[in-house]
């Protein structure tokens, strides 16, 4: 999907939350992932080195 799209480069996924209590959960954000395309190994692995 997305991933395939954009070759997996410059992916940036921002939740918009306006104060802290909006904010997801690493875990949450690394299931979004994989809905668009990344394993969950690679999901986890991109939030580890880039976050």
């Amino acid at each position: 999907m997305l991933v395939g799209w954009t070759g997996g480069k410059n992916i940036i996924l921002s939740s918009s939350a306006s104060t802290v209590n909006e904010l997801r959960g690493p875990y949450d954000v690394a299931n979004l992932s994989t809905l668009l395309g990344l394993s969950m190994q690679h999901a986890k692995a991109a939030m580890s080195r880039n976050c």
